[in-house]
């Protein structure tokens, strides 16, 4: 069985990033979302989600810090309160933290990380983070 990761990020450039690193790692399927409020209705199986298999959680929620609709900080708040993903891995990044970083150091996040400017950068902190959670 595939291990799923959800990928929220808004850019396109990113997300193609992401697939980049994820798509090397063998037995991991990648699941993108554009905002935060996608993230919450895949994870609570609304709306667009309603027919993801209940089994099909993420093992890994990757997530830009700054979103469009809210900061990852409140939907790292929704995971922790969820009872089967309170335990879930998440991985941060961010350009500016706009003073976040003890909040995701209270919830258990791994990150905030800063985001590299160099393309293959961001590709290879993706990669390695996917790795370590995931333990492939």
């Amino acid at each position: 069985m595939k291990r799923i990761v959800l990928a929220v990020e808004d850019d396109l450039k990113e997300q193609l990033l992401i697939t980049r690193a994820v798509s090397e790692i063998e037995g991991v399927e990648l699941v993108t979302v554009d905002t935060g409020g996608d993230a919450i209705d895949y994870i609570n199986r609304r709306g667009p989600y309603l027919s993801r298999r209940p089994n099909e959680n993420p093992s890994l929620v990757i997530v830009d810090h700054e979103l469009p609709d809210m900061l990852a900080v409140i939907l790292v708040r929704a995971l922790r309160e969820h009872p089967k993903l309170k335990n879930l891995p998440v991985f941060v990044y961010a350009s500016d933290l706009n003073g976040d970083a003890k909040v995701y150091e209270e919830f258990a996040v791994d990150g905030p990380v800063m985001k590299p400017v160099a393309d293959e950068s961001f590709r290879a902190v993706v990669c390695d983070a996917v790795r370590r959670h995931l333990s492939v």
